[in-house]
């Protein structure tokens, strides 16, 4: 037993969390991944006594896993071919890291396997690269914070610069230039600044995600208030008419009673009838805002948003959830349809006791590779966080998030229900 065999615990761990990622259907407990890991590392020492060959020891690991998550109810063939992509991935890393180092020192593979001190080293970058790939697999597979493309060119240079350094630091140790401990000592800290910069850029995406969704948030507790506002206004118009009414009817009375029916016609015209022209009625005040002010949007745009109202508004979803979902779907719809240079979507909502259905149907331009690209937006951010907060919302009442794409026809529908029934 060496100590590369005692360190092999973290490859194991990146390989628990990588497959936790590209097998979501598997839900694992942090506890049970990290047990996992150290019986795979145990199971790596056992091997490493028996004196078996060396893909022997490499299938055996790949076996006990495959039958872990098909204990765990997974997909049998899918399992198989991810696992096995895995366990390639870390062999590529661990052979490009060690092959490289050998041509940038100048020295056989042989020595490098033979000398534990440089292979420790080196074992150490292997897992510090998987870290960061790690990092980058779950920001495309996971979505819970999104790269900035600087974040990752730096992150990537960052990578880059310090292999290239830990080599030279290497070269200089095996000509005898440096001590063992000054090696080790320069080699922590180069790793440690990789693990920084990867911290660093995690927070930051975090951090700007949430200031986006944050604002998004703020944005959906405002609508309340401004609808009551826009009640408020159109109300003082509504009686301002209708005080005027009676005099406006006794005019144009007097003009037909006259004969002057042209001018009857003219006086018509210049009363204002369009106060309530946008104005979608729903038995629900943040809604009816929203639809109001998204159907007079879509309006200024040459866009005709169709609407159809099934039931009575439920009372089990949250004023800002309606907000937010309803308001991000007709933005993408408006938003598809400008880009498409089309002049019609049609919205249903509809209300059940025990469940809510929104349908939203429009046009696009291209059919989308996937759900996370819908937009032609230069900030793609944004528009990111919308789809993400339309999925916390549909999760969060344990609902159904279906999207059809026919010819160019987009079709997106969420069903939420009613959280205690479902």
């Amino acid at each position: 037993m060496n100590i590369l065999n005692l360190i092999a615990i973290f490859e194991n761990i990146f390989i628990m969390k990588t497959l936790e990622l590209i097998i979501p259907e598997i839900k694992m407990h942090s506890l049970v991944s990290f047990l996992m890991s150290i019986l795979l590392t145990v199971e790596c020492l056992t091997l490493s006594f028996t004196g078996i060959g060396e893909n022997e020891k490499l299938l055996i690991p790949i076996l006990s896993i495959f039958i872990f998550y098909s204990i765990k109810g997974s997909k049998i063939l899918s399992s198989l071919l991810k696992i096995f992509i895995v366990f390639l991935n870390l062999t590529l890393v661990k052979l490009i890291v060690i092959t490289t180092s050998t041509i940038v020192i100048g020295t056989s593979f042989q020595n490098f396997y033979n000398n534990y001190a440089i292979m420790f080293i080196l074992t150490c970058v292997s897992i510090v690269l998987l870290g960061i790939e790690y990092v980058f697999i779950k920001n495309y597979y996971d979505g819970s914070f999104q790269l900035s493309g600087h974040s990752i060119i730096i992150l990537s240079l960052c990578s880059v610069v310090t292999f290239v350094i830990i080599n030279v630091i290497l070269r200089e140790y095996v000509l005898g230039s440096i001590s063992f401990g000054f090696c080790a000592s320069l080699v922590a800290v180069f790793i440690l600044f990789l693990f920084l910069v990867t911290v660093l850029c995690v927070l930051n995406a975090k951090y700007y995600d949430s200031n986006l969704e944050q604002s998004l948030r703020l944005e959906a507790y405002d609508y309340e208030d401004k609808y009551i506002d826009a009640i408020t206004e159109r109300t003082v118009e509504y009686n301002k008419l209708r005080h005027d009414m009676k005099n406006h009817f006794d005019i144009v009375e007097r003009m037909i009673n006259t004969s002057h029916i042209q001018e009857a016609k003219d006086y018509m015209e210049q009363i204002s009838f369009d106060q309530g022209e946008h104005y979608v009625h729903v038995n629900h005040l943040v809604l009816n805002y929203i639809l109001s002010n998204k159907t007079k949007l879509a309006k200024s745009h040459g866009i005709d948003l169709c609407s159809v109202i099934i039931g009575k508004p439920v009372t089990f979803i949250a004023d800002v959830d309606y907000s937010i979902l309803v308001g991000n779907l007709l933005d993408n719809a408006i938003e598809a349809t400008i880009e498409a240079k089309e002049n019609e979507i049609n919205l249903c909502l509809s209300f059940y006791e025990d469940r809510f259905v929104i349908e939203v149907k429009n046009c696009v331009v291209d059919k989308p590779k996937s759900k996370q690209l819908l937009t032609n937006k230069k900030d793609k951010s944004k528009h990111g966080i919308g789809l993400k907060n339309i999925k916390d919302i549909v999760d969060k009442y344990n609902g159904q998030d279906v999207i059809e794409v026919n010819g160019n026809v987009f079709y997106h529908m969420c069903i939420l229900y009613k959280v205690d029934e479902k």
